[in-house]
């Protein structure tokens, strides 16, 4: 019997992967396993936008979503997390698709479709950059007034096999806001709050919700001890389990900008838990990730995806609050958003950016004292004006910084980013023992911290500690492999490891470091003295005259003022640079 023909409106997802046959012939084993991670992300990303993964055959994938938003939403967010995956992988191994979209009716016959608008699709993929998404002009216009999107006008495309020319444009990969997204929330100090829903069991299974529950709870308990985003408790937001409410009602009714819902379903002997992160203001997912797991130990696949989920949650939250603070007038902002926006420039590692750090990390602290942020901020420009001999930035002694750091947590209470900034300020201030203490608080307030297990790491290198450094930093890139500021990580592994003696690794992670900051004085100079080390002293001259041009007032007899090192270290190090011909 003949299936019956339906037909409907509906937009179009059609992707292909760049190279694809390039990548296989050059390794077949990568390349497969980078599909099979690619459809892990196509199929989370496509449901959670309400949409069908119609097919996935070899390097391209076709689905069909309820409304362009959706699908426009979805081809983003594929981008966004296949990105995030291939900066795990070697750049010769990384998969990355062309998207178009297109809306328009279909057929529909059971599971298949046809029609002009998957044709229109597959063609406007071809006119997409890699990692990026091209739509049509029918398209856009249905997301007037719904999307506020970046594009480029492509023009009217004749596209093969299509009788008449296309309007095309490229999407941006940064996308804001959609215009009816509800008000930023007003309270907590300027602070995002968060809610934590109910993981949603497959099935309506008893024992994957009671999984599905567990998980929520545990996540909702571990945020809430960190005390660096408010949670809303559980008896709040497990009010929304079995009903189907728009995340933006639930923005407004519970006070939140963000919120984290997941899903647990269970075959066999094996249980896969998926989990997002939701701007409730446009309910675009910012993070979405999926764990898949032998239920052998249910309170094991607990607390492991519990783990998984902090460790991952505070970083693409802050991530996307620098991207919405970015887009307010800075006149405007409240101590939380001053304090985001700092660590912004912060991290650039220029001169006019640490000023600007310095600026807003102050404005901050008059606005809110015990703004934890602020503090960590402000240490953070302060250490990096003395390494780089910028005086001229040094506007605060260490007391005073010991002062204001001590005073925020007597306001707000223990949590990692004030830890962090009176830890590191100790250490500076050549309190090593408490400083580490101070470090090691945050670590067990948030063992997922990978701020704090760099921190603590860099600290106890300073102190001729580096073989117990090292597997923080390997635990903070197991949690993290793609951090927001690289430079500090891969310096701190090129630190650990010159004072280790393992110099070539010191080289590697060195050269990682000026790659990502190329004239910030600390990373040259742990460069130079890990290639002085191996014998190569031509590669290290040159590398120190890049250290002089950059900083003309750095003497070796200064090392002690700049770098607060236990002074077993000094010695070795200076010697490395003398031999590469730095003035004494």
């Amino acid at each position: 019997m003949d299936k019956p023909t339906e037909r409907r409106l509906a937009a179009v997802l059609h992707a292909d992967v760049v190279g694809y046959s390039r990548l296989m012939a050059a390794d077949e084993d990568a390349t497969v396993r980078g599909v099979r991670e690619l459809r892990g992300i196509a199929e989370g990303v496509v449901r959670q936008h309400r949409g069908r993964l119609v097919d996935f055959t070899g390097d391209s994938f076709l689905a069909e979503f309820p409304s362009a938003v959706d699908a426009v939403s979805a081809a983003l967010a594929i981008q966004r997390q296949s990105e995030a995956q291939n900066a795990l992988l070697a750049e010769n191994a990384r998969l990355r698709p062309r998207i178009g979209v297109h809306v328009g009716e279909l057929r529909a016959e059971g599971e298949q479709i046809f029609g002009d608008p998957i044709h229109v699709a597959a063609r406007l993929q071809t006119l997409a950059e890699p990692g990026g998404v091209c739509i049509s002009g029918t398209l856009r216009d249905q997301l007037a007034g719904r999307m506020d999107l970046e594009l480029r006008d492509l023009g009217s495309q004749s596209l093969k096999h299509l009788p008449h020319p296309v309007q095309s444009y490229a999407v941006s990969s940064r996308s804001v806001a959609s215009a009816d997204a509800a008000p930023p929330v007003p309270g907590f100090s300027g602070r995002p709050a968060i809610a934590v829903l109910a993981f949603a069991p497959f099935g309506g299974d008893a024992e994957q919700e009671y999984l599905g529950d567990g998980i929520a709870e545990d996540v909702i308990t571990r945020l809430a001890t960190l005390r660096e985003f408010p949670v809303i408790a559980r008896n709040s937001s497990f009010a929304y389990k079995r009903r189907s409410v728009d995340v933006k009602q639930i923005g407004r009714e519970l006070g939140v900008l963000y919120l984290i819902e997941g899903s647990v379903r269970r075959s066999g002997t094996r249980v896969r838990v998926t989990a997002q992160l939701v701007d409730t203001r446009s309910g675009h997912h910012v993070w979405a990730e999926r764990y898949d797991r032998e239920f052998a130990d249910v309170f094991a696949i607990q607390d492991e995806i519990v783990e998984a989920v902090v460790s991952r949650v505070y970083p693409e939250l802050m991530r996307a609050e620098r991207e919405r603070v970015q887009r307010h007038d800075p006149a405007s902002l409240d101590a939380w958003e001053c304090a985001v926006l700092a660590r912004f420039h912060v991290s650039r590692y220029t001169r006019e950016d640490n000023l600007r750090a310095i600026s807003l990390a102050r404005r901050a602290l008059e606005l809110d004292p015990g703004c934890a942020e602020a503090v960590n901020v402000l240490q953070s420009s302060h250490i990096r004006a003395r390494v780089n001999q910028w005086s001229d930035q040094i506007v605060l002694d260490n007391p005073a910084l010991l002062t204001i750091s001590r005073r925020a947590i007597e306001f707000s209470g223990e949590s990692p980013p004030a830890l962090i900034a009176l830890g590191s300020l100790l250490t500076f201030r050549g309190a090593h023992e408490e400083g580490v203490d101070a470090l090691q608080r945050a670590v067990r307030l948030n063992p997922s911290s990978t701020n704090a297990l760099v921190a603590l790491a860099n600290a106890l290198t300073r102190g001729d500690r580096a073989a117990e450094a090292l597997p923080l930093l390997e635990t903070a890139t197991r949690l993290d492999p793609n951090p927001f500021d690289p430079y500090y990580r891969a310096f701190t592994y090129a630190f650990t490891y010159w004072a280790l003696g393992r110099y070539e690794e010191g080289v590697r992670f060195g050269r990682i470091a000026v790659g990502q900051v190329e004239r910030h004085a600390g990373a040259l100079r742990v460069l130079i003295s890990s290639l002085v080390e191996l014998g190569r002293l031509d590669e290290a001259r040159r590398t120190a005259q890049t250290l002089v041009d950059i900083s003309p007032d750095f003497r070796i007899s200064l090392l002690e003022q700049i770098i607060p090192w236990q002074p077993a270290l000094i010695p070795r190090f200076a010697a490395a640079l003398r031999r590469a011909g730095l003035p004494e």
